[in-house]
């Protein structure tokens, strides 16, 4: 016995071929593109940079306006100065007067030196309310 012949067809693509196959992500597309973003960058910097340029204009004009205000004010801080060392002087005269009243050869205000040459410290010193302190100055110097 014997077999009929089987049909030789094989197994052939499709007509037009098979579609393709996908096998990339198809992920949508989420958020801005590269370019968007390294275009707000730079924008953000050249902003940034000219606010900084702004800042540095108003600082130095502040600047020169507190140079000027000093220099404005250092004749009249001068004269205030002056007069509360002519004032101290003078109540320094005065107590000084009322201490040697009894003294008829003590000379008020005349130095106690016998020289030409100045002291290495100040003839006035600062009033203090503790007498200790009123020529620490002297006698941290070895003056007194």
């Amino acid at each position: 016995m014997t077999r009929p012949p089987l049909p030789r067809d094989k197994e052939l693509p499709p007509a037009g071929g098979y579609e393709p196959i996908k096998f990339k992500r198809n992920l949508p597309i989420r958020g801005p593109s590269g370019t968007l973003i390294i275009s707000g960058v730079f924008a953000t910097c050249l902003y940034g940079f000219y606010r900084y340029g702004q800042g540095n204009v108003e600082k130095r004009e502040l600047k020169r306006e507190n140079m000027w205000s000093r220099i404005h004010l250092v004749p009249i801080l001068t004269a205030e100065n002056d007069r509360d060392l002519f004032r101290r002087q003078r109540a320094q005269l005065d107590r000084e007067r009322e201490i040697m009243k009894d003294d008829p050869n003590w000379v008020v205000g005349q130095s106690v030196y016998n020289t030409k040459l100045s002291p290495a410290f100040p003839t006035h010193f600062p009033a203090s309310p503790y007498p200790s302190t009123s020529f620490s100055c002297c006698c941290r110097l070895g003056f007194v």
